[in-house]
């Protein structure tokens, strides 16, 4: 298995710390009113959120490991654009920035790393197709998957290990503890688990091989959670950080063929939450026993995010809703009688400083919300108007800069 040995020794970052205050949003239709909608209760949970934690940037997918999508960082009352960046295919943008501001964006064929004022700092051209997921480790390194290869860089670009993976679309990788790199193969039924050098530590069969797998999440145990799913049938597996499977779930329910896969995030009492694409959220406690299964009202492409106080936040279809730790609808913000682009959400949301949400809509706009009210809307270029396009990422760097792509071939930043 092949990989590069020199490497040089880059300093400690420490950008691991959980952040665990959070709030909601995005879009535009039902917003401006500020209206609840009848028969979803206001009422709020009297737990006190837990202290904040100092922001570490947006290392991987969802944040942290756990998928959290929460972070102590956030924009500024008034944001705007500050800047934007050629991206060729900037519609599938896979982001990830450090505690310094190093951002890493990849897309068709090219990873490229930016500076925090969007001066190019290098490029690395990969051999095959998109880039499905970036993250950085705290070391500092970069790690991209393609398809077939996991490839692992400085933060200077030299190329440090480049490792074949089994079956074909890898997920996004994970950064686990000890900066263990985790990767599913989309249609391969393995999850594999890496050194932060690239050595293959094992890989383990989870699933058939006839159905796709999402991108897995860690619980504070270190104990994996991978959301597997096919035409008819969906599930949930645990695998534990020496890759046994420690159990495994079937969702029942009516699906409707769609091929996108379930989403997982975990809490930090260990409550795993999937986001079912059929626009459900389920919390499974660490042994598997199924906790609640609520029912929203539009498909789910990305994990559901949560705050410090436990509350759920969810981007759909339809808007976006925030829920109870026990899975009450507390409201939602969207279109009354019939979905529409203007709060329609398919790429992850990102819950920043003092109970907000931050979410990219299909209509081209960047938008914070709280207490289902829209506070602000940035204008940039729209995203794909069909559900099984792809998304591109949206994350929030340390000083509260957005950053996104969008279908017109740009990256943005927002503060």
């Amino acid at each position: 298995m092949p990989f590069l040995s020199n490497r040089s020794v880059l300093p400690r970052l420490g950008f691991w710390s959980l952040a665990v205050l959070g709030a909601l949003g995005c879009g535009r239709a039902g917003i401006e009113t500020g209206g609840q909608e009848e028969g979803i209760s206001n009422h709020r949970p009297s737990n006190p959120p837990a202290p904040p934690a100092p922001p570490t940037g947006w290392p991987q997918y969802g944040h942290d490991a756990q998928r959290s999508g929460s972070t102590t960082a956030g924009p500024s009352a008034a944001p705007a654009v500050i800047w934007t960046a050629d991206l060729p295919h900037a519609e599938h943008a896979r982001l990830a920035i450090d505690a310094l501001g190093h951002l890493y964006v990849g897309a068709w064929g090219l990873l490229q790393a930016f500076d925090s004022n969007g001066a190019l700092r290098w490029k690395h051209e990969i051999d095959k197709g998109y880039i499905q997921g970036v993250a950085i480790t705290t070391a500092g390194d970069v790690v991209i998957t393609s398809q077939g290869v996991l490839e692992i860089l400085s933060s200077a670009g030299d190329l440090l290990a480049s490792v074949p993976l089994e079956g074909g679309n890898p997920s996004r990788p994970l950064i686990g503890d000890g900066d263990r790199v985790y990767v599913v193969a989309d249609y391969d039924g393995h999850l594999q688990a890496f050194s932060p050098h690239g050595e293959l530590l094992w890989s383990t069969s989870i699933a058939p091989g006839d159905r796709p797998l999402g991108t897995p999440a860690q619980g504070p145990d270190g104990a994996l959670y991978v959301p597997t799913g096919s035409d008819q049938q969906h599930g949930l597996v645990k695998v534990s950080r020496e890759g046994v499977v420690l159990w495994s779930k079937e969702i029942d329910g009516e699906f409707t063929g769609t091929y996108t896969p379930n989403s997982v995030s975990v809490r930090g009492d260990g409550t795993v939450l999937l986001a079912h694409v059929e626009a459900r959220i389920l919390a499974f406690s660490p042994e598997g026993e199924s906790l609640f299964d609520t029912k929203l009202m539009g498909i789910i492409k990305a994990p559901a995010a949560f705050s410090g106080s436990g509350d759920i936040h969810v981007g759909h279809a339809w808007g976006v809703s925030r829920l109870t730790p026990g899975g009450e609808e507390l409201w939602r913000v969207g279109p009354q009688v019939a979905k529409n682009d203007d709060l329609s959400i398919w790429c992850n949301i990102a819950l920043v400083s003092g109970e907000r949400v931050v979410a990219a809509s299909l209509d081209g706009r960047v938008s914070g919300i709280a207490d289902h009210e829209r506070l602000w809307s940035v204008e940039r270029g729209p995203l794909g108007a069909h559900d099984s396009w792809p998304q591109p990422d949206l994350i929030v760097g340390v000083d509260g800069t957005i950053y996104t792509g969008s279908w017109t071939e740009r990256l943005y930043a927002i503060r």
